[in-house]
């Protein structure tokens, strides 16, 4: 099972202003660098809920040579789409924590340029296997200790 996703909680004052100064010097990539984000922080495609593979019925196998299979899954069929129907429960809960709860609170997505895996090609973009998340207010605020040392 999924960790349930929460919103994003607030960091302390003076994280945000380093945050701040590193982006200023150009040491941070973030979701305002770019248009598609999910292509460079790859971490958030996995963390998307994902739902169950649907049990298939065994069709198209030679019968004669598989029919302990077939049997096998005949006798299982309910135990089988129980633990499905449970897979879909769960799929679903966890896709209302993720829309519901953690993106809406989602303001700034950024990491450090050194822990890029691949660093940008001329006109392209680096790639992320992690990354980091403001909340609204939190970025709000980074944003305007950003703006204080761009002018």
């Amino acid at each position: 099972m999924m960790d349930t996703l929460k919103p994003i909680p607030s960091v302390p004052d003076n994280l945000l202003r380093k945050i701040a100064e590193d982006y200023h010097n150009g040491e941070i990539f973030s979701n305002i660098n770019c248009d598609s984000y999910m292509g460079v922080f790859l971490s958030l495609v996995t963390m998307t809920p994902q739902p169950p593979d649907k049990p298939v019925v065994p069709e198209d196998i030679d019968v004669v040579n598989n029919r302990d299979l077939i049997a096998d899954f005949f006798i299982e069929e309910e135990n089988i789409m129980n633990r499905y129907n449970d897979g879909v429960k769960e799929y679903y809960e966890n896709l209302d924590s993720y829309t519901i709860n953690f993106l809406p609170s989602v303001g700034f997505i950024y990491e450090y340029s050194t822990k890029a895996i691949k660093t940008p090609d001329v006109g392209g973009l680096p790639l992320f296997f992690t990354c980091n998340f403001l909340n609204h207010s939190d970025t709000k605020k980074m944003l305007e200790y950003y703006f204080e040392l761009k002018s």
